[in-house]
């Protein structure tokens, strides 16, 4: 028998003290809230879904591994209540306004950006987008899917 299939603590949290609510876990990489709702990711990043570059170069992945988790630079002082991952994108939803944001893969424009960008590594803020190509819904539910994102949206 294997030991790949047993369950392993994650030391950082352990050794850290910190409490998860929420685990979401990608192909390649996971995202995690504590109890502060702080937002952590680890694992791979090639195509940004780590959502850990602080600046946008010429290419949007940072083409890195990240071995123990991290907070998350671009919502260090915003709370996050919702998280999850696709393939190779992740989705995290702040607690105080109920903002959206995605970022990682964006080939198939997973991250909803409309320009092109086949990668997007710092989180990208999709309401506005959203309301404007739905005549004025907003985001209810976001899901995301291997190579796509579904959003549910409403009027009220």
């Amino acid at each position: 028998a294997s030991d790949l299939s047993l369950p392993v603590p994650i030391r950082y949290f352990i050794k850290n003290r910190i409490k998860i609510m929420s685990i979401a876990c990608g192909t390649w990489h996971n995202l995690a809230i504590d109890q502060g709702y702080n937002v952590y990711s680890w694992g791979s990043s090639t195509r940004g879904q780590c959502g850990n570059r602080v600046s946008i170069g010429v290419w949007e992945g940072d083409n890195k591994r990240y071995y123990h988790p991290e907070l998350i630079p671009f919502f260090k002082n915003v709370k996050v209540d919702k998280i999850d991952c696709g393939h190779i994108h992740s989705y995290c939803r702040t607690l105080k306004d109920k903002k959206h944001y995605l970022f990682g893969h964006n080939a198939n424009n997973e991250c909803i950006t409309y320009d092109n960008r086949k990668h997007v590594s710092i989180p990208h803020y999709i309401d506005d987008i959203v309301t404007e190509r739905t005549n004025g819904m907003r985001i209810f539910k976001v899901f995301l899917g291997y190579n796509n994102t579904k959003i549910i949206v409403s009027d009220e």
